[in-house]
């Protein structure tokens, strides 16, 4: 999987506990790398949209704790 591919909720939501860990720690390590290549006065879209997704996967893995 590349930074450029999101998943949608129900697709993330097929994915294991296991699987989605090591999803979130993927789109950390992307967010970290393309924060890295930007300068102060570039684009910030492709940084939040990462962001977004990571969080998503968060609140998934918290939500099926919570169950």
């Amino acid at each position: 999987m590349t930074a450029g591919i999101f998943l949608t909720d129900d697709e993330l939501d097929m994915l294991s506990d296991a699987e989605l860990r090591s999803l979130r720690d993927m789109w950390i390590r992307a967010v970290e790398a393309e924060n890295r290549k930007l300068n102060h006065d570039g684009p910030i879209d492709k940084v939040d949209t990462m962001i977004c997704q990571a969080h998503k996967i968060a609140r998934i893995l918290e939500g099926r704790r919570n169950s």
